[in-house]
């Protein structure tokens, strides 16, 4: 069977075994390289065994479904929107980042830093994009010619980045979770650092920034918000390790190896109703806050829609002939972008899969 990683491949926050995650009784933190080239040191967690998960009343669509665009690439791992919506970077297996027009799949840009890369992510409304690779380095290029603007070593691999926001663009900060489980603050402007501070015994495997701080996830199976100068305001067991992704203004979307998906309001430490999924592995995350709408991509190629109040599934379609192992709304939750193995990704109105039920 051919073996898939967490990491490499999604957000690329340690490599995890797929082969282990689907049966739930193997360690987490194996490091692969392609096919499975070689192991590298990180973190061991134990998954527990998961629950049996019962049908929870989503629909197959009335029809097959035909993505709005479709684009061929060389494996995608991860991929994200701009704030304008009209670019799609995407990390490949090729050790590139690639840049296309989310209107007609053209390739705009290729970004090669000739290291394995992390998944990019756009910041300051699309104005920058930044890429982490395995040297371990930060690479920041300008969001609308893909120039490189400034190079930041790190101490340990950046497993997860946020902006923190600041009234002032001169005092911005990119937040980098890294490996060996501390968060380093850089400078937007020029890459000088400010400061670090452990966060989790384990690699930072999610990181959010909200108005009152940081929130961040880990493998050693906690959530826990920070202020701004790494003081520790409160910690959450969840009870297994945890990927966590920004859903809205107040409220976090927590993805956990019970194959779970919570939003978590970090300010109050409440819980939704977790999502539940059936006996595929999940992979990725999306949030739709306009839409109230949870997208969650399988190993199996599916796709799965939730409403995230009612914690209940509307709809799965099989998106792919392949793992998924990216996924993004665009901020107007128009369109939603999966990206697969199976060498393409695609671009789907969501309205359109909204009325295929």
């Amino acid at each position: 069977m051919r073996q898939t990683t967490e990491h490499q491949r999604a957000s690329n926050q340690a490599k995890l075994d797929a082969k282990a995650f689907r049966f739930r009784a193997v360690l987490h933190g194996i490091l692969l390289f392609g096919v499975l080239a070689s192991l590298a040191p990180g973190p061991v967690m134990t998954a527990p065994a998961s629950p049996a998960k019962a049908p929870t009343g989503g629909s197959a669509p009335k029809k097959p479904l035909k993505p709005f665009l479709e684009v061929s690439t060389k494996g995608t791992y991860r991929l994200s929107f701009d704030a304008r919506n009209r670019l799609v970077a995407a990390s490949t297996r090729d050790r590139a980042i690639r840049v296309f027009s989310s209107l007609d799949g053209r390739l705009l840009r290729s970004l090669d830093t000739g290291r394995y890369t992390e998944a990019p992510k756009w910041m300051a409304h699309g104005r920058y994009l930044a890429v982490a690779d395995w040297k371990p380095s930060l690479h920041l290029y300008d969001g609308a010619t893909f120039e490189p603007l400034f190079e930041i070593d790190l101490p340990s691999r950046a497993t997860a980045m946020a902006l923190v926001e600041s009234s002032r663009r001169e005092n911005r900060l990119v937040a980098v979770g890294l490996f060996d489980g501390r968060v380093a603050f850089y400078k937007l402007g020029d890459g000088a650092k400010v400061g670090n501070f452990q966060a989790h015994e384990h690699y930072v495997s999610g990181l959010v920034s909200t108005g009152g701080g940081l929130v961040t996830g880990s493998f050693d199976g906690s959530l826990a918000v920070w202020d701004f100068e790494g003081n520790l305001l409160r910690r959450t067991d969840w009870k297994v390790g945890n990927f966590i992704q920004k859903a809205d203004n107040q409220r976090v979307l927590v993805r956990d190896f019970s194959d779970s998906v919570t939003l978590f309001d970090p300010e109050k430490s409440s819980k939704s109703k977790p999502l539940a999924l059936l006996e595929e592995t999940l992979l990725d995350t999306a949030f739709a806050p306009s839409r109230n709408l949870v997208a969650a991509a399988t190993s199996t190629g599916t796709v799965s829609l939730f409403d995230a109040t009612a914690g209940r599934e509307i709809l799965r379609f099989q998106a792919h002939g392949d793992q998924i192992l990216g996924l993004d709304f665009t901020d107007d939750a128009e369109l939603l972008v999966t990206g697969s193995e199976d060498g393409t990704f695609k671009i789907w109105k969501v309205a359109d899969l909204l009325r295929s039920r």
